[in-house]
């Protein structure tokens, strides 16, 4: 158990932001911020993921002692500012001096500006930051980020049931020593959505969640199954999980323990890529 709970790290964007499509819980209060801190730290969760775009993510994080915990934040869109300026400010914000990775958005940020790269090293150099390297949403944003030479040293991934886009590329990344975290294991929550209220745009994804309502009526089976599809992959090194309160933080460490192995082939080809990527979706 405790080698499992060793591959999860806390996503933190429900501190600052009402996230995902199926909350219902919105903003995590700060006093309920520090229970599921403490929480994870009994847990030996060391990881915890957020970004300066997060609402008061950050803030409501540098209310509490993070020593502990290695903290990846990732920068926005730049527009002609300098990194160390997004970094000191969420630094500020934060409470911190260093951060364990410090990684762009999205792969677009350095794409076009491609300067970002060598200010992120600086900051490496300088050992404010321990890893570099950026978020992704598409396949292709690797490719050209590799080939412009920014070889990350962590970066984050969407991947789970449906989403295996970035998959083929787990093993080339390991031989360049990059560390991998996942996240969107539920994809937003869209597993769980009942199908009476799926919105026209999931249209394509009724057949799929019909039969994976059948395999899995239970709510706790469809959770573990999900967590366990991720951590069975030995290209992840962290699963991303965000939570909303420290009870749901406690259920989601139970379903370590509570592996599923079985699988079940999926027509994936069949799933338009514009559904896998939340910042299409309709509003809610």
């Amino acid at each position: 158990m405790e080698e499992l709970t060793d591959k999860i790290a806390l996503g933190a964007v429900q501190f600052g932001l009402n996230y995902g499509i199926s909350n219902k819980n919105g903003v995590t209060p700060i006093n309920e911020v520090g229970k599921i801190l403490e929480f994870a730290k009994k847990s030996r969760i060391s990881v915890i993921d957020t970004a300066y775009s997060y609402g008061d993510s950050e803030k409501n994080l540098g209310e509490f002692d993070l020593e502990q915990f290695k903290i990846v934040s990732k920068f926005p869109e730049t527009e002609g500012v300098p990194i160390f300026q997004f970094f000191n400010e969420s630094c500020k914000r934060l409470n911190v001096s260093s951060l364990y990775g410090y990684i762009a958005h999205n792969g677009n940020i350095l794409i076009n500006n491609v300067k970002a790269w060598d200010e992120l090293k600086e900051l490496k150099n300088g050992g404010k930051v321990e890893k570099i390297g950026y978020s992704l949403y598409k396949p292709r944003e690797l490719e050209i980020l590799l080939d412009l030479g920014m070889i990350p040293d962590l970066i984050q991934v969407p991947f789970n049931l449906l989403d295996r886009r970035f998959e083929e590329y787990f093993d080339e990344l390991k031989k360049m020593g990059c560390e991998i975290h996942s996240r969107s294991t539920f994809l937003q929550g869209i597993f769980f959505l009942s199908l009476e209220n799926l919105s026209s745009f999931f249209e394509p994804l009724r057949p799929f969640l019909t039969h994976f309502d059948k395999r899995f009526p239970d709510m706790d089976d469809k959770i573990s199954y999900l967590i366990s599809f991720v951590l069975r992959n030995n290209g992840i090194d962290k699963l991303v999980l965000g939570v909303n309160n420290q009870s749901q933080l406690r259920q989601n460490i139970n379903h370590l323990s509570n592996t599923v192995t079985d699988e079940y082939e999926l027509n994936l080809s069949a799933i338009p890529e514009e559904i896998l990527l939340p910042y299409n979706w309709p509003a809610k």
